[in-house]
């Protein structure tokens, strides 16, 4: 118990360190959870108009735009602002850059490619906190609490020819974040890899799952044939991101691991868009992302942050 409650503070100072705003974020986030929709828009407007404020003024794309009078610049609205896709960014990037920032001082990003072609941006290194305490929020919503031990199931390295270095950082990593990596492209090569992966799970016995629900479907699929039980594991929850959850998946996933199952909905470029309330429905996060439907049902997004 000792080394538990050690092991979650370390988690948390580690928190603290890598997101110095995180806390202070988070405090804020959970606070909306109170609102009622006319305060939690108003939240959301102010956001708006000072993304947009921002990139007329210092992103060069639209402040050419602005320039040319396509965008209002004293009093803009978003039906002025074109939509953009990702074929407009690529070869672009730097139109994309605020001048506020250097591109020296931001990280390159990209994106997994596990709904299409990979993608690459710029961020600020502390641009993911405020999708980071949305993260949070959710998960504090069904009980999970930082420091908690979960498994990730995700795109990571784990070729057996990766260097002794790498394989001493992922141990670290794992030590610290109370977790354990599970490659989900890994997964993918054999079952045999699919059962080892099992039985890390099964050895581990952590709070919660979290991952690509592919990934976490095949798991529960092979267990599920391979008769392996898994609703011993512990668990409280099995959290999907990533890709769409499947009402087959959720049904399966919940029955092999015997706990409930949340969809989270997100993206490298946007973070965290929508998740479950505390009765279950996965709801926008309005405090976040500004989310807008075209004629043919497509979502085009903004990011609030």
């Amino acid at each position: 118990m000792v080394l538990k409650r050690m092991l979650s503070l370390l988690f948390r100072l580690k928190e603290r360190l890598s997101h110095p705003r995180l806390f202070y974020l988070l405090d804020a986030y959970c606070e909306h959870d109170s609102f009622d929709s006319a305060t939690l828009g108003h939240v959301a407007q102010k956001k708006l108009e000072s993304v947009m404020h921002d990139a007329i003024n210092h992103v060069p794309f639209y402040r050419v735009l602005a320039d040319s009078g396509v965008i209002d610049r004293r009093n803009p609205h978003i039906e002025q602002f074109p939509i953009i896709e990702k074929k407009d960014i690529r070869g672009h990037e730097a139109d994309f850059v605020s001048d506020l920032f250097s591109v020296t001082t931001l990280e390159s990003t990209r994106t997994s490619g596990s709904t299409g072609e990979p993608f690459a941006f710029y961020r600020g290194r502390h641009e993911w906190d405020d999708s980071y305490a949305c993260l949070w929020r959710g998960l504090f919503r069904l009980g999970l609490h930082m420091g908690d031990k979960r498994v990730f199931v995700k795109g990571v390295d784990e070729r057996p020819d990766v260097s002794a270095l790498t394989k001493v950082k992922r141990w670290f990593y794992n030590v610290i974040n109370r977790c354990v990596l599970i490659d989900a492209h890994f997964l993918s090569v054999t079952e045999k890899n699919v059962v080892a992966a099992i039985k890390r799970i099964k050895r581990f016995h952590p709070v919660y799952l979290h991952g690509y629900a592919s990934s976490i479907d095949l798991l529960a699929a092979t267990a599920e044939h391979k008769g392996i039980k898994l609703s011993d594991v512990g668990g409280k929850t099995v959290v999907t991101e990533s890709e769409k959850l499947h009402e087959f998946q959720r049904q399966r996933i919940g029955r092999v691991f015997g706990c409930s199952v949340a969809e989270n909905y997100g993206c490298v470029e946007f973070g965290m868009i929508a998740q479950p309330d505390a009765k279950g429905n996965l709801c926008i996060n309005e405090d976040h992302v500004y989310v807008e439907v075209d004629p043919d049902g497509s979502a085009i997004y903004t990011n609030l942050d």
